[in-house]
């Protein structure tokens, strides 16, 4: 069952110079920093309960700016995803532990109607 959003994620023209203007001017501080496949680097930064992911203009499968739903039972919510028709841009794989409590964890992206992105993650 789909949860609530994980995170949003913003692309950016530079990266570390949005990274400190969030965390400078809203309080944001850095939650967790990762080097995707692609050897992009991403940054997490928290302020309460909301994560914002922050990178430059990722070139890889996802382009532009996404959101990120949490799930408890993926493999039947990315089933129903399929079932709805909904393209693929990501297939399942796993995704870097943000805290420990998240290894393991697998992560998919999709294409929603109005051709937004969708991320899963679980």
């Amino acid at each position: 069952m789909f949860k609530y959003i994980d995170h949003v994620a913003i692309h950016v023209k530079n990266r570390d110079e949005v990274v400190r203007f969030y965390c400078e001017t809203f309080g944001f501080s850095i939650h967790y920093e990762s080097i995707i496949p692609s050897g992009e680097k991403i940054v997490y930064l928290k302020l309460g309960n909301t994560i914002l992911e922050i990178n430059e203009k990722y070139r890889g499968d996802i382009i532009g700016s996404h959101f990120c739903i949490r799930t408890d039972s993926f493999n039947s919510d990315y089933q129903k995803l399929i079932d709805k028709g909904l393209k693929i841009c990501q297939p399942v794989h796993h995704t870097n532990p943000r805290i420990p409590e998240e290894l393991g964890w697998q992560r998919a992206v999709f294409e929603g109607l109005g051709g937004e992105q969708i991320e899963i993650r679980r």
